[in-house]
């Protein structure tokens, strides 16, 4: 996404650098926007795996068992899959879309710094470029893949969980 600023385009040089401050900040402002947007998914997928475990639990403590291939299971079993279906669709709209999304107007604000350089601007437009640089100095690993991180290990433990509840390692407790 090359921009070019031609300073004869404008009567004023200046209403060049208004319109590139313009737009550089309405990409910072969808940057916060698409922040958002992930903060909130995760927030709501945590919310949404917490009350599918709940009613797992519950399911485990009263619930009876049901047949899955051919094998006798406790109901939460079934509730521990579906947490687990809708963890992994919370994180391939966060990481594959929103992410991707984010990353974009990233990008494109970083694409402004030069023209506006160009065009005359005193100070540098590189606060995501700074941003990105601290994130990925935070446990030495890019944004992607703290994402990665965060819905794996939750990924783990709730494939964990399926598997004791499918190999009958946890039963509820006979009172």
């Amino acid at each position: 996404m090359a921009h070019t600023v031609d300073p004869n385009e404008s009567a004023e040089p200046h209403d060049a650098l208004d319109h590139i401050v313009a737009v550089w900040e309405k990409s910072v402002d969808l940057q916060i926007h698409f922040n958002e947007i992930c903060m909130n998914l995760r927030r709501t997928a945590i919310g949404a795996v917490g009350a599918l475990l709940a009613a797992g639990a519950l399911a485990f403590r009263f619930g009876g068992h049901v047949q899955v291939l051919n094998h006798t299971v406790s109901v939460a079993f079934l509730f521990a899959v579906i947490a687990l279906l809708v963890w992994l669709s919370f994180y391939a709209m966060d990481r594959f879309w929103y992410h991707e999304l984010l990353r974009a107007t990233v990008k494109y604000a970083e694409s402004l710094e030069e023209p506006a350089r160009d065009a005359g601007l005193p100070i540098r437009l590189n606060m995501s470029a700074e941003i990105r640089k601290a994130n990925h100095q935070a446990l030495g690993m890019s944004g992607g893949a703290k994402i990665n991180l965060f819905y794996l290990v939750v990924a783990a433990g709730l494939l964990l969980g399926c598997w004791w509840l499918y190999a009958g390692v946890i039963q509820p407790a006979v009172a």
